[in-house]
């Protein structure tokens, strides 16, 4: 007699879920969902400024500066809204295939363009000249690590590429990252916005760089266990 699929499936020998796997799995789903919701909320945030005169900007402290250089503002803005919105789909997505070299060039080249003018807005960011050069040292790291990234890949190292990439779109998380540390230092700490300003031009990126190099330390003494066992 025939074996139905089903009764097929019911000899297959694989081993059953644990609930570690099952707690992983369920913390994958959680930050996946964290993740698209802060590029979302940030993204149509920022992208008011696309179409806003500077008299409607939210950011009122600074309506005089952004309307004195508004090439650099939208580029940006811009710019890093697509770097932000690609580099989410490159960590979520599944079964990218052929779209994931063009996805990669484009996210390159919106770090290109959104880090250079990121260097130039630095200095007339809002606050103290430390705010300016912590600006200026995440512009720089930006920059950087999506450069390493390019060429790690093109001398065909795949694995030293993925990691320069995570460190890449970690500065550019900076953007969902910052709103959501002043919001909490305000909220839930009592810190006044300049307070807070103070701190998180430097936490923002930062902070995602230290928990990514956590991570990946982690991940890499796993991989080495696993492979003596």
């Amino acid at each position: 007699m025939a074996t139905t699929p089903f009764l097929a499936r019911s000899d297959d020998h694989r081993p059953h879920p644990t609930l570690q796997t099952i707690a992983t799995a369920l913390l994958r789903l959680a930050g996946r969902a964290l993740l698209l919701l802060g590029v979302a909320y940030v993204s149509v945030r920022a992208g008011n400024y696309l179409w806003q005169s500077p008299q409607e900007f939210a950011f009122t402290a600074q309506r005089v500066v952004y309307a004195s250089h508004p090439l650099t503002l939208l580029v940006h803005i811009g710019a890093g809204v697509v770097a932000l919105v690609v580099g989410a789909w490159q960590l979520t997505a599944r079964g990218r295939g052929r779209w994931h070299r063009h996805l990669g060039r484009l996210y390159l080249g919106a770090v290109a363009l959104a880090g250079t003018a990121a260097l130039l807005a630095a200095p007339i960011s809002y606050g103290s000249r430390a705010n300016a050069l912590a600006f200026t040292l995440m512009a720089v790291a930006w920059l950087l690590t999506t450069a390493l990234a390019w060429y790690a890949i093109c001398q065909g190292q795949v694995s030293s590429h993925r990691r320069w990439m995570l460190r890449s779109y970690a500065v550019t998380l900076a953007a969902v990252t910052l709103r959501a540390e002043l919001g909490l230092l305000i909220g839930g700490f009592g810190l006044s916005f300049d307070q807070a300003y103070a701190i998180v031009p430097w936490s923002s990126w930062m902070g995602n760089l230290l928990v990514l190099e956590g991570w990946l330390a982690l991940r890499d003494r796993a991989d080495r266990a696993f492979a003596k066992a």
